[in-house]
């Protein structure tokens, strides 16, 4: 009651609607994932230029990472894999054909997942020919030319069974590398005659194709 006889009630409080938030998650994050080049049989480096993140603590301490190289090898898991819990997904693979791939990396939170992709280019391996010399025959102006092939990344493994074309003037005669990598043809020279000596593999599903000129000049006598 104030001074004058009126009457006063208390204040009334006023509730506050109700209202339902729905906390919708947020996937988590990856860095660039590049297209890669490779030799098959050689280490190719693949994985993404960072770590995955994800904005919420909790889902960053529980992230799960996937790493398919594409060639049916074993997927690759790893747990824990937020910037927060250093795992490097930079890894060698070694492909065993070329051929063109697809690798994927994955991330998963809780109730989420995203991908990146990578083209993968593995090459064929590179090759060289050495041609070994000329050695004389019994019959008048033939000469044995030898050859041999080598893988360019690993010289010291012979190379056999492959198939090298020789070519001179005219003359073209095929030959089968030996256990040793090294194949032999017989070629006619003529005398007071010169011309390119061309040795040729023409490669394979696995080996890329090489070749190797040389000049001969046959002089009298």
């Amino acid at each position: 009651m104030d001074l004058i006889g009126n009457i006063s009630a208390p204040p009334r409080r006023l509730r506050a609607p109700t209202r339902a938030l729905n906390i919708l998650n947020v996937p988590p994050t990856l860095p660039a994932f590049a297209d890669v080049q490779g030799i098959w049989g050689e280490p190719t480096r693949i994985g993404p230029s960072g770590q995955p993140y994800d904005i919420s603590n909790a889902d960053r301490a529980a992230l799960r990472c996937t790493l398919d190289f594409g060639d049916a090898s074993p997927i690759l898991e790893f747990d824990n894999c937020s910037s927060a819990y250093s795992a490097d997904l930079r890894l060698d693979h070694t492909y065993e054909v070329p051929g063109s791939f697809v690798a994927t990396l994955t991330v998963f939170d809780d109730v989420s997942s995203v991908s990146r992709t990578a083209a993968v280019q593995i090459d064929r391996r590179p090759t060289r020919l050495v041609t070994l010399g000329l050695t004389q025959t019994a019959q008048d102006g033939d000469f044995e030319v030898s050859a041999e092939l080598f893988d360019l990344l690993l010289s010291t493994a012979p190379m056999p069974g492959l198939t090298l074309t020789f070519e001179y003037g005219a003359q073209t005669v095929t030959a089968t590398t030996n256990a040793q990598g090294v194949a032999t043809a017989v070629l006619h020279f003529e005398q007071l005659s010169y011309d390119d000596l061309r040795v040729s593999f023409a490669g394979d599903e696995l080996f890329a194709p090489s070749e190797d000129v040389t000049r001969y000049i046959v002089r009298e006598g």
